[in-house]
């Protein structure tokens, strides 16, 4: 198992299967992931970070995160997704904990997630939860009718 945070071309097509093969996330979304990592790959100033997971030279997991724009301490949490085949081996929270030790490193004092508040979402918010993130706010019919934003927030 070895965690990376630098982007190669490879890791494109990884992100898109990764997306892929949850089921989890709309077409958009899938482009949005993918816009993401080219973004980076293209761009090395880009303000997109990444922290892979391999295992025996495949990425089976992946998180987003960057810096938000003027702030000095507080961090996005855009992505976190760990490839179906690999799901409910404990992945996520490594790939959390590198990412909170990465931000911790460059002197970030917190970061947010935001996500649905649509039952799919249920396992998502659930684990932000356990892994010690709090409910910041919500904002009502923010993505659709009945399909609020739910914002949570952690104190690193």
């Amino acid at each position: 198992m070895n965690i990376r945070d630098f982007v190669k071309e490879s890791d494109i097509k990884a992100v898109k299967d990764i997306v892929e093969s949850t089921g989890f996330f709309n077409k958009e979304e899938i482009e949005i992931a993918i816009e993401l990592i080219e973004d980076r790959f293209k761009n090395p100033k880009s303000t997109y970070r990444f922290k892979f997971l391999e295992i025996e030279n495949k990425v089976i997991g992946y998180s987003c995160f960057g810096l938000i724009p003027c702030s000095r301490i507080s961090y996005d949490l855009y992505w976190i997704v760990v490839h179906n085949d690999y799901r409910g081996k404990g992945y996520d929270k490594y790939i959390l904990k590198e990412t909170e030790d990465f931000i911790k490193k460059c002197n970030g004092y917190q970061i947010i997630v935001e996500t649905s508040s649509k039952e799919q979402y249920k396992p998502t918010r659930d684990f932000y939860i356990r892994c010690g993130y709090k409910e910041l706010v919500i904002y009502k019919n923010f993505y659709d009718f009945n399909d609020h934003k739910v914002v949570y927030y952690k104190i690193l």
